[in-house]
């Protein structure tokens, strides 16, 4: 049975590393009494997966076969004794020393306290995150491709709508401009809440809402104040102009805690922690809830005096001489004489919904 089969029936709604996995091996080993060096049940096909066997399948239920006295589907063994419970609990607790943060759902660990915790808790952190950098990582890559597209998608939609209803009177460059900005934007906002949520779906087994909840929101506060800290600079000296008022670090804790918000509700089922990892309509699901949660909290921060990505780029627009206002035709079509509270409500819904599920169908991509 190829090792990316078992993954994927035994595990199929959360990643686990090739650990998780050679320790169960090794579980249904001891448990058989087989040795990996002599199999008798179990075979290892080299950078394939694994074999069974063994020539005698006995049903369950069946014990017949079995010799007096024996508990075990392995003909002639023994119940354990002390000295064997002694043995497989050491072995036990030193295979969990390296590989528990591998499996989902592991049972809680005592939680550091007195003297030394802070420092304890440091090195469970680091420990956990070194075990689990590698998975992070590709999911961090996958949330920020998906922001990237679901931005760019966000813009091509807009400037065609936009083209369609000034009758061309948009010049046709911008369809393109609007489509690289959203890909910029929504990758850069997306690689930033998705780094959080994937280290904390990493870091923390218990409480993972709360850990959730926590990553999105700093993460996107540190992504929206370096934006604005790099980008505005930047971008007044190009246009000679201040941007003051432009979305910043607010608008990124708002956006990053409705992010995880959602997806902590829409992955729920994960109860004793793990990375996500739905299949199909689950996971439109997930990212659906996710986006929709966004698209809320979007239009609660534009409500709240907020600004979008799409309000900022109109701020900056129409502090510039001679350059056209990008909302102008939203604007026209919901009756306002120029962009107002309707227009920028609108298009924070709009984009909240679309970077929301970008990502939180991005962060669910299985890794390979």
């Amino acid at each position: 049975v190829d090792r990316h089969e078992i993954l994927d029936r035994v595990w199929a709604d959360v990643v686990v590393s090739d650990g998780a996995l050679s320790q169960a091996i090794r579980t249904l080993r001891r448990t058989l009494g087989d040795d990996s060096r002599q199999p008798v049940f179990l075979r290892t096909a080299a950078r394939r997966g694994y074999q069974f066997i063994y020539p005698e399948v006995l049903e369950e239920g069946d014990r017949s076969a079995l010799p007096p006295g024996s508990t075990s589907g392995e003909p002639g063994s023994r119940d354990a004794g002390p000295a064997d419970v002694s043995r497989f609990s050491e072995e036990l607790e030193d295979l969990l020393g390296e590989e528990r943060l591998d499996l989902p759902g592991p049972a809680p660990g005592p939680v550091p306290h007195g003297s030394g915790a802070a420092m304890t808790l440091v090195r469970l952190l680091w420990f956990r995150g070194r075990g689990a950098a590698h998975l992070a990582g590709l999911r961090w890559g996958s949330a920020a491709a998906g922001g990237a597209l679901a931005g760019s998608l966000a813009g091509l939609m807009q400037a065609l709508c936009f083209q369609v209803m000034t009758r061309g009177g948009m010049p046709a460059q911008l369809v393109l401009v609007d489509a690289a900005m959203g890909a910029l934007i929504g990758g850069v906002g997306a690689a930033g809440v998705g780094a959080g949520l994937a280290a904390a779906e990493a870091l923390s087994r218990m409480h993972r809402t709360a850990a959730l909840l926590l990553g999105g929101t700093l993460a996107g506060g540190v992504t929206g104040w370096v934006a604005v800290t790099i980008g505005s600079p930047t971008l007044e000296t190009i246009f000679g102009r201040s941007l003051a008022g432009v979305g910043g670090m607010p608008e990124g804790l708002a956006l990053g805690a409705a992010a995880a918000l959602g997806y902590a509700v829409a992955t729920s089922s994960l109860r004793e922690g793990g990375m996500a990892a739905p299949r199909g309509a689950a996971r439109w699901r997930v990212a659906l809830v996710t986006g929709s949660f966004t698209a809320v909290g979007a239009g609660l921060l534009m409500l709240a005096g907020g600004r979008m990505a799409g309000a900022s780029l109109d701020l900056i627009a129409a502090r510039i001489p001679g350059a056209g206002l990008p909302l102008q035709p939203l604007a026209d079509l919901l009756g306002e004489t120029s962009p107002g509270r309707g227009t920028y409500l609108v298009q924070a819904l709009y984009e909240g919904l679309l970077f929301g599920t970008g990502l939180g169908y991005g962060l669910t991509r299985r890794p390979r």
